[in-house]
């Protein structure tokens, strides 16, 4: 139940959603008092939440930074948390289409090349609340099976596929680690966006792992009329993303699962 209300939840505040709920609303409504304060509301989440440099300036507050020196410590596993890594649509097994996250297995893949990793768990399963969805297919196998035909070994990957959300990532590679008592250290791979829940959740469930940020979305922007004063709907998205995981991550906070 958590899982579902959380996802609708989600949904509402989405940007475009408040936008249209405003917007008709103030159409619709036969109240003179309302209908003007709702139709600026409208603009206003557009003038705001589609402003590039206000999205930004908000992730540059929010994301946790990458580390300074990422080769600079061995491990004996890395924990990846799934979730964008690839594109959610049918394919062969010979196609692989990477997502917009597909730094989270790279930066794994980049450390066990060099040696400092022995192990890698790849963490996430179907977060959809279609029943018929398969989107864990697309995700930890289609990761799996580029890592491997990159150069992991397969022996030294292992798979968590039940997880549906960050707490359950944590309770599922912790029972996982649990079988392998020489897996000691532990090193956290999930978007910088994602990283104060994340890191949260696996210290509740009893791991002292390291975070590594990657896939950050905060980038120098440069201070122009498209930028300052004309509205982007990739900032709209952008913005989404950012208010779907500080309201998660407040959700968890209540919840004490971070």
């Amino acid at each position: 139940m958590f899982f579902v209300l959380s996802k609708l939840l989600f949904y509402i505040f989405m940007p475009i959603s408040l936008i249209t709920i405003t917007l008709v609303w103030g159409i619709v409504t036969k109240s003179l008092k309302l209908k003007k304060p709702l139709l600026l509301t409208s603009l206003g989440i557009i003038l705001i939440l589609g402003n590039s440099t206000l999205v930004n300036w908000g992730y540059h507050l929010w994301e946790t930074p990458p580390p300074a020196s990422p080769f600079a410590q061995r491990y004996d596993v890395g924990i990846i948390i799934s979730g964008g890594m690839m594109m959610n649509r049918t394919s062969t097994k010979e196609q692989i289409f990477t997502g917009k996250t597909a730094d989270r297995f790279i930066q794994p893949l980049r450390m066990y090349k060099r040696g400092l990793l022995k192990k890698i768990i790849i963490s996430g399963g179907d977060v959809s609340i279609n029943p018929l969805s398969n989107e864990h297919d697309s995700e930890t196998a289609k990761t799996q099976q580029i890592l491997i035909e990159l150069g992991v070994k397969p022996e030294d990957i292992l798979l968590e596929t039940k997880a549906r959300n960050t707490r359950e990532n944590a309770l599922n590679c912790a029972q996982i680690l649990r079988s392998f008592p020489e897996l000691k250290t532990s090193v956290l791979f999930t978007s910088a966006f994602h990283g104060r829940r994340a890191i949260g959740c696996f210290r509740k469930a009893g791991l002292n792992t390291t975070l590594f940020s990657c896939a950050v979305r905060a980038v120098d922007i440069g201070y122009t009329p498209d930028t300052l004063i004309i509205p982007s709907e990739q900032a709209l998205a952008e913005a989404y993303q950012l208010i779907h995981e500080i309201i998660g991550f407040c959700v968890y906070k209540a919840m004490g699962y971070c």
